[in-house]
């Protein structure tokens, strides 16, 4: 999501975290669009940034104010209800500057001036209004993911809640209520963080990529399906010098306008063509000049990716979020149809997918029963439909 000392390091839009350097020349600025453009407060006209996951989406919207939609039971869209939401409404946050945030799962997350707030099913009862949660040090980097979080604190990673496929990466699968900070091997600097739904991942200042937590079809990249239960480098991952999208099961990474993917491809998620699993990357060899990248999905393989070459949004794998005019799933990439301009940045969630164009409008398309798409109806469209833009 948000901008960090290490200016070298290129990473790419995610359909549930974005955590991309909005210059690539200081490193140091707020959270960026995923375009290389100035921060989220720069543009005043519309959205400056969107995550989207499971049935919920989350934007920006001028200066700095946080809104989010969708399917909320427990409370997870923070905006102060139980229920769906179906238009963008307010998350109830503390005046301050909004640094980061996400949504995973049953719950979402924000930073704000550093201390970490949170909605949903965090602790019983579940809130619908977000509560501080802080770490031990000023968070930069939040990651809510199926009923677990991770955060980003002083160069070193803290995560709770859900272990039961070692997704808090601290050794066991045993639940943890309270921040646990991870052992890195040599205890490296990291600088950034992606977490799925069942898994995670992060990468250091020497640009060597960790993951941990389920590899049910070998989403960690590790060249094999065993789960992680402590940070592990991502040997198989050596040549990838970005952090990798990860979504339910698989994973795609993007670097120098290539796009390779690993993990589950049941449903054509690898975008390769085939419908295999794979343990390491693979290249779509139909995809060159690639400028963002989302990948979204859950643990009920509902996983699918999107990019934006040129302006155009291109995508693949489970139907729901296609956007070509029908639910059909595919195995390369298919052009989202009747998006009016250009898209510099992309999220999806389990069944819905999000494209914030250059005029700062927002369109939605995929399943939107629960008001995830953020048209004011609970209705599903196989093409993109403008988000209301809140008053």
């Amino acid at each position: 999501m948000r901008g960090f000392a290490c200016a070298a390091l290129v990473l790419v839009a995610c359909g549930r975290l974005r955590f991309d350097p909005i210059s690539g020349a200081d490193g140091d600025g707020g959270i960026g669009d995923g375009s290389g453009s100035a921060g989220p407060d720069a543009p005043l006209a519309g959205f400056s940034h969107v995550v989207a996951a499971h049935n919920q989406t989350c934007a920006l919207y001028r200066d700095n104010k946080l809104y989010c939609w969708g399917n909320s039971p427990s409370g997870e869209v923070g905006v102060g209800v139980f229920g769906q939401v179906l238009v963008p409404t307010p998350y109830i946050l503390p005046a301050g500057h909004v640094d980061d945030f996400s949504t995973g799962g049953n719950r979402s997350c924000a930073i704000v001036d550093g201390t970490v707030y949170c909605a949903g099913n965090m602790e019983s009862p579940a809130q619908s209004t977000p509560k501080p949660y802080p770490t031990p040090f000023p968070a930069t980097r939040i990651g809510a993911g199926d009923n677990f979080v991770c955060a980003l604190s002083a160069g070193a990673v803290y995560c709770w809640g859900d272990n039961d496929l070692a997704q808090l990466g601290v050794g066991d699968t045993g639940v943890h209520a309270s921040w646990q900070r991870l052992a890195f091997t040599g205890d490296p600097t990291i600088v950034a963080l992606e977490v799925g739904d069942k898994h995670a991942c992060a990468i250091d200042t020497t640009n060597t990529v960790w993951c941990w937590g389920d590899n049910n079809h070998g989403s960690l990249g590790t060249g094999s399906t065993s789960p992680a239960v402590v940070a592990i480098p991502t040997k198989t991952l050596a040549t990838i010098r970005t952090l990798p999208q990860i979504a339910g099961w698989h994973a795609c990474s993007l670097e120098a306008g290539i796009v390779r993917c690993w993990g589950e491809g049941d449903n054509g998620e690898l975008g390769d063509g085939n419908t295999n699993n794979s343990a390491t990357p693979v290249t779509i060899p139909t995809l060159s000049g690639v400028t963002v990248l989302s990948t979204g999905g859950g643990v009920n393989e509902f996983d699918a990716s999107c990019v934006s070459v040129a302006g155009d949004v291109k995508c693949w794998g489970l139907g729901m979020r296609l956007g070509a005019g029908n639910t059909s799933p595919s195995s390369v990439p298919v052009t989202v149809n009747g998006l009016p301009g250009p898209a510099v940045e992309l999220a999806l969630g389990n069944e819905h997918a999000c494209a914030r164009l250059v005029d700062g409008d927002l369109w939605c398309w995929g399943r939107g029963v629960h008001g995830q798409l953020g048209d004011g109806l609970q209705t599903t469209s196989a093409n993109p439909v403008l988000v209301v833009r809140p008053p």
